[in-house]
């Protein structure tokens, strides 16, 4: 498998984890698309992404914590349980690190898609900036929400909101994985990526060494 083929892979592992993350179906207390199952995907792909981005190694340990904590959240939920008042400032601190963790993590796959010249790059970078505010609009909205027993047109606001995110940033990211795929490893100007470019450098100088042996070999006949 070549290393465009596992990032084609990893790539559609993390748009599947934002459908499960942002999509609900309940069939009474059961979520049948667990928000843990999409953390799960996503760190699943995170020793991919770690290859091309060496930043995204510094996701793992948040993947897994997420993956854990929505796991324990949603048999919570499924056996009637609340969280109590602990659990609600702890689901405070994992909603901030929530919100780095997919911060970096489209950080991360627009550095990957700019290295091999996809076009989803600059909409990746615009994805991430708007999701990022709406999600702390978001969170600030359901806080007051709860503070004020409300519901009603704010949660209507909420659910447009998250149909748009989920629409918007699953179809670039299924988009990112194809081009993955059409694109040559030489980027748009022709240029190698980094480590690339230095495996053509390491060709070239040996090319060259061995030009220069056979002239010397030449030169003593």
């Amino acid at each position: 498998m070549t290393k465009q083929e596992e990032l084609y892979g990893a790539v559609r592992k993390i748009a599947w984890g934002y459908i499960l993350i942002h999509v609900h179906i309940n069939l009474g207390t059961l979520d049948v698309l667990p928000d843990w199952l999409g953390y799960y995907f996503m760190y699943a792909a995170l020793p991919i992404l770690t290859q091309e981005e060496e930043t995204a190694k510094l996701l793992r340990p948040l993947g897994l914590g997420l993956t854990i904590w929505n796991g324990i959240d949603w048999v919570l939920k499924l056996v009637g349980a609340g969280i109590g008042g602990v659990g609600y400032l702890l689901s405070m601190v994992v909603s901030v690190v929530a919100l780095y963790f997919h911060f970096q993590l489209l950080t991360n796959l627009a550095g990957i898609a700019e290295r091999y010249g996809c076009p989803e790059s600059g909409r990746l970078i615009q994805l991430r900036n708007v999701r990022t505010v709406l999600a702390t609009i978001a969170a600030v909205m359901l806080y007051w929400i709860e503070a004020n027993s409300m519901d009603g047109a704010l949660v209507i606001v909420l659910a447009i909101s998250q149909l748009v995110i989920v629409v918007w940033l699953c179809s670039v990211l299924f988009a990112l994985s194809k081009s993955l795929l059409d694109e040559e490893v030489l980027g748009d100007e022709g240029e190698y990526p980094d480590e690339d470019q230095e495996a053509a450098d390491g060709a070239d100088a040996e090319k060259t060494v061995d030009g220069y042996d056979g002239e010397a070999d030449d030169t003593e006949e």
